[in-house]
């Protein structure tokens, strides 16, 4: 499970469950008392993963600059984040989402890689 999922490990069991037999988010959402967004997220990955978005991801995985300027620059064309995040292999499609936000709030430099470790000086 996600460290940061509002969702229990029964709960992403049951949502999956339900995605299989061909519930949507709002459905799954008030069958199990949550939150429509906490669901939606997890909807989204099982499009793209099925059961394997059960599985959590040991590393996560960083996208050259140009990869990401690619992928948004086709969203921006029109197609679909779903469609994007599968071709890619991206863990959700709301980090396209992500991607866009940061890119509006600091420019596109805010997409290039960060240095790592401490500062020099």
């Amino acid at each position: 499970m996600h460290p940061r999922s509002k969702l229990s490990q029964a709960q992403r069991e049951q949502a999956v469950e339900l995605f299989e037999q061909g519930y949507g988010a709002r459905a799954v959402a008030n069958r199990l008392g949550v939150k429509r967004g906490q669901v939606r997220r997890l909807e989204g990955r099982f499009r793209l993963h099925g059961r394997l978005c059960l599985v959590s991801k040991p590393t996560r995985k960083q996208y050259s600059f140009d990869t990401k300027m690619e992928i948004l620059r086709r969203h921006k064309a029109g197609e679909t984040k779903s469609d994007l995040a599968e071709e890619f292999g991206l863990s959700s499609p709301d980090l396209i989402s992500h991607w866009v936000w940061e890119a509006n709030k600091d420019g596109i430099d805010a997409l290039r890689p960060k240095p790592k470790g401490r500062p020099q000086g």
